[in-house]
């Protein structure tokens, strides 16, 4: 995948965009460009940045004019055409932030009940932030994964009746991967 500036993404911001500095660890350790957006899919709102921006969950924003704080609490690479086109930093309270990160936080390899409820609370968030008024429905695939993890055996084609759910949804696929991964190496 290529991280070269698709050039629509650069006349936006320069027409457009905002001035941020970026602290981290109550530190400015960066200014960037970016432009206050909304997911039209779940109407998350967010930052658009340049691909390739150094930000990570937990740094804080501020719009160089108004002052305006926004406290980052996820990023997700957006692609176009096969091609990095942007990068999301979705913004919100500290609140919101610590929460994901105890809900993300590993488990010790004996409590393994604590950690399936971890990982399905980490799922039932991920897709409540994510596809907030989306108007697909994930209930049944909840109950799945868990009766997978329970059953301590993950099987080929396990999920295949979700396949156009996961297909539709990368993030979800991404997260099943990781949990699943995680699951079967712990």
């Amino acid at each position: 995948m290529s991280t070269s500036i698709n050039p629509v993404l650069k006349t936006i911001m320069e027409l457009s965009g905002i001035k941020f500095s970026v602290n981290r660890n109550s530190e400015v350790i960066n200014e960037i460009v970016g432009l206050k957006n909304k997911d039209p899919n779940n109407g998350r709102k967010y930052i658009a940045l340049f691909p390739g921006v150094d930000i990570t969950p937990g740094d804080l924003l501020v719009d160089a004019k108004s002052r305006e704080e926004f406290f980052i609490i996820a990023t997700e690479h957006e692609y176009a055409d096969g091609q990095w086109f942007q990068e999301r930093a979705y913004y919100g309270t500290q609140e919101e932030y610590t929460e994901l990160c105890l809900l993300s936080a590993p488990a010790t390899e004996t409590d393994q009940p604590g950690l399936i409820i971890d990982y399905m609370s980490y799922l039932d968030s991920l897709i409540k932030i994510k596809s907030s008024g989306s108007g697909q429905d994930f209930s049944a695939l909840l109950p799945e994964v868990e009766k997978i993890l329970s059953g301590n055996e993950i099987s080929r084609g396990c999920l295949t009746e979700y396949s156009e759910l996961l297909r539709e949804n990368e993030w979800l696929t991404t997260a099943l991967g990781t949990i699943l991964v995680s699951w079967i190496s712990r």
